[in-house]
């Protein structure tokens, strides 16, 4: 059995976009998906708000960032 690599997130709500923020920094590429683009949307913004506030606090650089930002679609 191969490893996981890819996961899918059904909802990108908050729970759904923490989840995916969540698998996307263990190194998984993530695909969000909901009922709509715009809340797709959304949950990447809220990725973007966290993990931007991350940088400014030292907790990941921008170079993590971005990478972690590239596995989410």
């Amino acid at each position: 059995m191969e490893p996981v690599q890819r996961v899918a997130i059904i909802g990108a709500g908050n729970m759904g976009s923490g989840i995916a923020q969540k698998s996307a920094q263990e190194g998984f590429d993530v695909q969000m998906v909901d009922r709509e683009q715009p809340w797709v949307d959304r949950g990447q913004g809220i990725i973007a708000g966290f993990l931007d506030e991350a940088v400014e606090r030292r907790i990941f650089s921008e170079d993590e960032v971005a990478a972690i930002k590239g596995r989410v679609k």
